[in-house]
């Protein structure tokens, strides 16, 4: 039932047996058939009536939250739930055969040679005290053609190589804590292929990686895959990357199916509001979820900036003038620090510098040990720099005066990465609020009270926690308390340090939602380390990227990720899941129509394309009540006249209904993009964004240095969109159409 040993020329998967459907019996076996699966720890039920079915050479992930049953499946098929105290109900089919009828010797065969298991963590999965290579001699043990210390050597060395590790003998004679992350999650696939199996789980074999090191692990599984005939079942909380990874998925929620099918039609039209909601919260799937509140933010920044200036001048701006920038609050200046050991030293930052302006987010990419934590450890005082400055409102920090670094730390406060270790089991929630209260003695004890209780409403948590440990919360009200801790004492700026990179999606998406929201009320000022860069589009305004320790590219969020300057942040960018399944919009040259991957056909067209006018007429319904009813009195509302000569027409077909379109004008003294309309039925501010950008690339084709936008989308996401991708909103210039009260206009410089 199991092939030949990896390392060894693989024999052809035998022909499945009859599928046990009868109305399918010409159809293969699936290599994996669950059936009814219902699992129950004691009197809890925590899987119910599960069924899926995975064929060979195919890959099914199981998604959902935390607690959704994923690992307690994936832990029924490997027959690990025996010392769980769970019992288990159903059917399992492995290669045809029923395992549930299977006594524990006799399912013990299968294991490693027809069924292997990646787990999530590599460093709780290897023994620290024995090197790789002596663990990985057990696995070619199970290798009945290997029969000798020396062949089996070779299988080990052989299977090593096949998954990318450089120099096999070394990592051969290595302890595990001597190889990083991204090696060891390699060294664990090894052993899993290495006698030959049918079928790999993966349990979040990437959960913990780098974005870079993920997808290269997540290019090895496809790979194997495609070479040995592998059938997948992949456990994973992150919908980009079962988006990119399975052919079919199947959604979990409280242990029940919510949906399964085709992974295409499942992420396309999601049948259920949980599936649309999982959808939603994916950072890699929607980049603009909080561009509203930004908006918001940078509105409140603006008026504030207004004030002052108009104290200062006695006059406000002008309204069409570009937005004033908020001034800097945070900055490292040319800082390097060394590490040194007896033998070597290590350089962690070699002249680096960035700046975080007041009320926005600044993110610090880059891979592990890149200096990311480095560079925040000098920002908090907890790391002396070798060379350097640290400045606070442009006034330089003595970093060597304990007093000053006192009161820098209370304004400067850190959120940490895991709030399972960051929080004092021995405190209850209200003694771990009020600890930096304490510890600089501010207030009496009942302003105390009253400031955790301030805290904690502020990160959406109720006060009846304040008597609980942190055992008995939740991941997400753990990190929602370690926050509300760094908010206690009202600093100004907060590190956050990979907040969420240990939580689920939805989890993760509530709290990155509770920090653009406090950024927004309070005018917080955040430094964001992380290496999820799907995060980073989504939630920071500027960026830095480090590589070993050095500066490779700063600037902009938006303008890193169109246009980046460096081949590092390429292959950053490129690591991010869904990232290939975005539509990029093509630069317009010869009429034609292309497809893309979110099945958009664009068009060349004209005025006289009656579906360009209906979907003009049916967006002006949309946006505007009184067309909707003069039409329904008979009145249809006549097009505003367009200027044909002048005019060129993208339109976007979504399965061939019209979507979106935009058009490019060439007035006397200028172009003008006009009539930008977005059906916002067919994921409006993706299409708008595209259709943008292709009429832009159009007019800089043609020579304009400057382009007046009019679009008739006035939701606020729209106006924060199009605010994000650089262009200035106005009110002085005059429309093309002064009569058409549902515009709004925006400028840019090209």
């Amino acid at each position: 039932m199991s092939r030949a040993p990896v390392a060894i020329a693989p024999a052809p998967a035998p022909s499945a047996p009859p599928f046990h459907d009868a109305e399918a019996t010409d159809q293969e076996k699936p290599l994996l058939d669950v059936r009814n699966l219902t699992v129950a720890y004691g009197d809890k039920t925590v899987v119910r009536d599960v069924s899926f079915s995975v064929p060979t050479g195919g890959t099914l992930a199981l998604i959902g939250e935390s607690g959704s049953g994923k690992s307690t499946i994936a832990r029924a098929v490997l027959r690990l739930l025996a010392g769980r105290k769970a019992s288990a109900t159903g059917q399992i089919d492995i290669g045809g055969e029923d395992t549930t009828a299977l006594s524990d010797q006799a399912f013990l065969r299968l294991r490693g040679r027809v069924l292997g298991f990646v787990p999530q963590d590599p460093s709780n999965s290897l023994n620290p005290v024995r090197t790789i290579g002596s663990q990985a001699l057990e696995a070619a043990a199970l290798v009945t053609t290997a029969r000798t210390g020396a062949l089996r050597r070779r299988l080990v060395l052989e299977a090593l190589e096949r998954v990318g590790l450089p120099d096999p003998e070394r990592v051969f004679e290595s302890f595990p804590h001597q190889l990083s992350g991204g090696q060891l999650q390699r060294v664990l696939i090894a052993l899993a292929i290495i006698p030959g199996p049918d079928l790999i789980v993966a349990d979040e074999p990437t959960s913990a990686l780098d974005a870079t090191v993920q997808q290269q692990i997540l290019d090895l599984l496809a790979s194997l895959r495609q070479e040995l005939g592998l059938g997948i079942l992949l456990i994973t909380h992150d919908l980009a990357v079962a988006a990119e990874q399975a052919d079919d998925v199947v959604v979990l929620r409280d242990g029940r199916i919510q949906e399964s099918g085709p992974t295409a039609r499942v992420f396309a039209t999601p049948a259920t509001t949980y599936t649309r909601k999982l959808q939603a919260d994916a950072p890699g799937l929607h980049p603009h979820r909080f561009d509203e509140i930004r908006e918001a933010r940078d509105k409140k920044l603006l008026d504030g900036a207004d004030d002052e200036s108009g104290k200062a001048q006695g006059a406000l701006p002008h309204r069409g003038a570009a937005p004033v920038e908020p001034p800097v609050r945070v900055e490292l200046r040319g800082v390097s620090r060394s590490f040194h050991t007896q033998n070597r030293s290590v350089r962690a930052l070699e002249d680096v510098s960035f700046s975080v302006q007041r009320g926005r987010t600044h993110a610090l990419v880059g891979e592990s040990g890149s200096g990311k934590s480095t560079a925040a450890r000098i920002l908090l005082g907890l790391e002396v720099p070798d060379a350097g400055s640290i400045l606070i409102d442009d006034r330089p920090v003595q970093v060597n005066d304990s007093r000053e670094l006192r009161a820098l730390r209370r304004n400067l406060q850190i959120v940490y990465q895991n709030p399972y270790t960051s929080l004092n089991p021995r405190f209850t929630v209200g003694r771990i609020v009020r600890e930096p209260l304490d510890l600089y003695r501010a207030g009496d004890p009942s302003t105390r009270r009253q400031q955790v209780r301030w805290a904690l409403e502020a990160v959406h948590l109720s006060a009846e926690l304040a008597s609980r440990r942190a055992s008995e919360l939740s991941g997400g009200q753990r990190q929602r308390v370690a926050i509300a801790r760094a908010l206690v004492l009202r600093p100004e700026v907060l590190v956050l340090d990979e907040p969420t990179s240990a939580l689920d999606v939805t989890v993760q998406a509530s709290i990155l939602e509770v920090l653009a929201k406090l950024q927004r009320d309070l005018g917080l000022t955040y430094l964001f380390i992380s290496h999820d860069l799907g995060v980073v589009r989504q939630f920071a305004d500027t960026m830095t990227v480090l590589r070993r320790g050095q500066v490779v590219e700063s600037g902009r969020v938006t303008n890193v990720f169109t246009s980046p300057g460096d081949d590092y942040t390429r292959r950053l960018i490129s690591s991010i899941p869904a990232r290939r399944h975005e539509a990029e919009a093509p630069t317009p040259k010869a009429p034609s129509k292309e497809r893309d991957a979110e099945r958009i056909t664009w068009v060349h067209t004209d005025w006289d394309d009656e579906r360009v006018s209906d979907l003009q007429r049916s967006m002006r319904e949309e946006i505007d009540p009184r067309y909707a009813a003069l039409r329904e009195a008979g009145s249809p509302p006549a097009m505003v006249p367009q200027r044909k000569d002048v005019a060129e027409v993208v339109l976007a077909l979504v399965d061939d209904v019209p979507a979106a379109t935009g058009t490019l004008h060439r007035l006397p003294d200028r172009w003008e993009v006009k009539r930008l309309f977005v059906d916002p039925s067919h994921r409006g501010l993706g299409l708008a964004r595209q259709t943008l950008a292709r009429v832009e690339q159009a007019a800089r084709d043609r020579g304009a240095t400057k382009i007046y936008l009019q679009t008739g989308n006035r939701q606020p996401e729209a106006i924060s969109l199009y605010q994000r991708e650089g262009w200035i909103r106005t009110d002085v210039y005059e429309p093309y159409d002064p009569d058409d009260g549902i515009s709004v206009c925006f400028y840019k410089e090209l």
